[in-house]
């Protein structure tokens, strides 16, 4: 079921004059997400990616 829920917002920094980093430290359910821009001029892009905007999601599981 896709809702188009808001998770959240987070400010970013720039790191390593390339990156633009968020840590939002969250708990998400499992399922499909979509990273939002305020400035989709800044997202990395190639042929590769046929030019689309590319971004880096690094998760942990959680301690049961």
């Amino acid at each position: 079921m896709e809702t188009r829920q808001v998770v959240g917002t987070w400010p970013a920094r720039l790191e390593d004059r390339y990156y633009w980093v968020v840590q939002p430290e969250i708990v998400v359910a499992p399922g499909r997400y979509a990273v939002l821009t305020s400035s989709p001029q800044t997202w990395s892009y190639n042929a590769t990616s046929k030019n689309a905007g590319m971004t880096w999601i690094e998760g942990y599981p959680m301690p049961r």
